[in-house]
């Protein structure tokens, strides 16, 4: 650069000017290049060539004067973009390094502060669109920095907090299931105790946190409150309990089953895609519901699903499969993804509700009257040897 810098010191400002050329002598010129030009076996040469040609022959039977001023022109406007072409590369040679003033003010104001901090950017040697490279990324530059921000910190921390809110909110739906469900299959008079006396207790426990100014985490209060709730109904009446979480079963195996697929698809869900999962839950607990309700309305026996139960879960399950599923030839990703899951859900859902469910149903029934005819065979048996026995004969008294 130094060197450049030396031979480009003396360069003058403005171009110098230069003489006119000597037609026939540049003509001569063009003649041995359009001579190499055809003897070339470059197959480049042919298209020079002909280019040659054509301007050999315009230029032949143009006037002197008109051969002078053209050439002149043409050598004129060479000498102007070299010499701009030497004066960057003299400009460009400087080797003090570059100063602030330096920085023209728009440029300046991109990457300086107000208080005089400059702008450090930072790029990710990886592609941080996927989750776990962008977690490295921002794990890498926060240890150095924790005040650091910009567009990968930023797309990081929601969705993190998209998967936290959706996490809650899940918790909460699932508690709140739950408790309408016991309420729904415990006999009145175990649901003061069941239900009542734990949401008591969580009062206090709030009351006592508030006063002591302590950090109140209400997933963890909710959970706790399911958990008790839980506990004392499985005590109270296991029967009410055992059909409660089967009530729950479509929801939890479907999604289990449609977390699988996904998986085998090669898919993931997304912050778009993840709005579709309380609407699996709602369904799946609400076929589950109709379930057990058509179970528990039939004789003792063998249990068979009634066909209008199955009816009416079929129909609201493929209406709302034909509705979202319709969002699959959607041009948005969001949007197609979102009728994937979804389709893929209900289908999931769909098929515990009306195969595995029944069949665990048809199974606890079974137990059910073989239970209740052994008890009805000890009843009789024990009724025959009492009818069997003799009677003892009355005792004499004594003269």
């Amino acid at each position: 650069m130094q060197t450049y810098r030396a031979k480009l010191a003396n360069l003058p400002r403005t171009p110098v000017r230069i003489g006119n050329p000597d037609p026939a002598r540049v003509g001569r010129s063009l003649e041995e290049l359009y001579k190499l030009a055809r003897n070339s076996s470059d197959p480049r040469a042919g298209k020079v060539e002909r280019v040659l040609n054509d301007f050999l022959d315009k230029f032949a039977n143009s006037l002197l004067p008109d051969q002078t001023k053209f050439l002149s022109r043409y050598q004129q406007r060479a000498v102007n973009s070299i010499h701009s072409q030497f004066l960057a590369m003299a400009e460009g040679s400087n080797t003090d390094p570059i100063r602030a003033s330096d920085v023209p003010a728009t440029l300046k104001s991109r990457f300086r502060s107000s208080d005089g901090k400059w702008l450090l950017q930072i790029f990710p040697k990886e592609q941080i669109w996927e989750q776990e490279p962008l977690a490295r990324f921002v794990a890498d530059v926060s240890s150095v920095d924790p005040n650091v921000t910009g567009l990968p910190l930023q797309n990081h921390e929601s969705a993190r907090q998209i998967r936290r809110s959706y996490t809650d909110a899940s918790i909460y739906a699932l508690a709140v299931i739950c408790v309408v469900l016991l309420f729904d299959f415990l006999e009145p008079k175990h649901k003061v105790l069941a239900l009542v006396v734990p949401l008591a207790v969580i009062g206090f426990a709030v009351f006592t946190l508030h006063a002591r100014r302590s950090d109140i985490s209400y997933v963890t209060l909710a959970l706790t409150y399911v958990g008790m709730t839980a506990a004392i109904s499985a005590f109270l009446d296991f029967r009410q309990f055992r059909d409660m979480l089967l009530s729950l079963l479509p929801a939890v195996a479907g999604c289990g089953m449609l977390f699988g697929i996904l998986s085998l698809m090669g898919s993931n869900l997304n912050p778009a895609n993840m709005i579709v999962l309380p609407l699996l839950l709602g369904i799946g607990v609400a076929n589950g519901v109709h379930i057990l309700h058509d179970f528990r309305g039939q004789a003792e026996g063998k249990y068979e699903t009634s066909g209008s139960t199955v009816s009416a879960i079929v129909l609201t399950s493929l209406t709302t499969m034909i509705g979202f599923g319709s969002l699959m030839v959607a041009g948005h990703r969001g949007l197609r993804s979102v009728g994937i899951v979804l389709s893929i859900g209900m289908a999931c859902c769909l098929f515990v509700s009306l195969v595995v469910l029944p069949a665990l149903l048809t199974v606890i029934a079974g137990r059910r009257s073989t239970g209740k005819e052994s008890g009805r065979k000890s009843d009789s048996s024990e009724s025959r040897q009492s009818s069997a026995a003799p009677a003892r004969p009355p005792q004499r008294k004594a003269a």
